[in-house]
């Protein structure tokens, strides 16, 4: 029933004038967050219908996941592509190790990354973790910020498309920095 989802999820929606960098908008929304569950989601991507309350099904179901992530159709520009940025694989994964997690970033595996704009994080799990681009691989910081969180429980990535990933010029990740990834 709608009513009963509603109950459960409460969605604030903050715009932030002026913007902050990135490292920091993602620090204060977890100081900010008075809830269990948290999610950030990039303005210019979009959420499938089902996706609150398949990540928070997936969430209650599972008390060792510290944080899930969804596979997400690809957008370019105004176009649906029907790509998946996963890529297509039939079972959901269970990330556990810190090698898992990167051979995908690394480009060491068939499937993507998540997208970590579509996250959900449980924030008994986050405790005192932040992102911190000068200890933590400058721009990449998002991604020690999720190693260290998997230290504290496991990572569920579902092969489903619950969210629409744009891709476009101005993504962070459309430009590499060596400098970053070496500290990374």
């Amino acid at each position: 029933p709608l009513f009963k989802l509603f109950r459960e999820i409460l969605i604030k929606i903050i715009n932030r004038n002026p913007q902050l960098p990135v490292d920091q908008h993602f620090n204060i929304l977890l100081e900010e967050c008075k809830s269990e569950y948290l999610v950030t989601f990039h303005d210019d991507d979009l959420m499938d219908k089902s996706y609150c309350s398949t990540l928070l099904h997936e969430m209650k179901k599972n008390k060792e996941l510290a944080a899930i992530a969804t596979n997400a159709e690809i957008i370019l520009g105004s176009h649906f592509s029907k790509s998946l940025f996963m890529g297509d694989f039939n079972e959901d994964l269970i990330i556990e190790k810190a090698e898992q997690f990167l051979k995908p970033y690394l480009k060491l595996s068939n499937t993507h990354p998540a997208p970590l704009s579509g996250y959900m994080y449980r924030m008994s799990k986050v405790k005192n973790l932040r992102t911190d681009p000068i200890k933590g691989g400058g721009k990449h910081c998002d991604v020690t910020f999720a190693l260290n969180l998997l230290k504290q429980g496991k990572f569920k990535w579902l092969s489903k498309r619950n969210m629409f990933y744009r891709i476009h010029n101005n993504n962070d990740s459309s430009s590499e920095n060596i400098r970053d990834r070496i500290k990374l």
